[in-house]
């Protein structure tokens, strides 16, 4: 997924690749290693604060439901 401060413009999205993520609770946990201007502008948010974030639709991460509802199924 990609994440930046609201504040910049588009060109500051990073890619951040996801640690944890708690479909019940609707979370997803990162870690992200402060190193240029774009992350740097993300650790000025504070907690509470909007974050952008651009994520895959029905794959990758949120589509893990429908994937684990298939364990143990057949599948073509």
């Amino acid at each position: 997924m990609f994440l930046r401060n609201p504040s910049c413009d588009i060109l500051h999205n990073v890619p951040i690749s996801i640690m944890e993520s708690d479909i019940t609770e609707n979370t997803i946990t990162v870690a992200i290693e402060i190193k240029g201007v774009k992350t740097k502008k993300i650790d000025e948010l504070v907690e509470g604060e909007n974050i952008m974030v651009k994520a895959p639709f029905w794959n990758g991460d949120f589509g893990l439901k429908h994937i684990i509802e298939k364990k143990e199924g057949t599948s073509l």
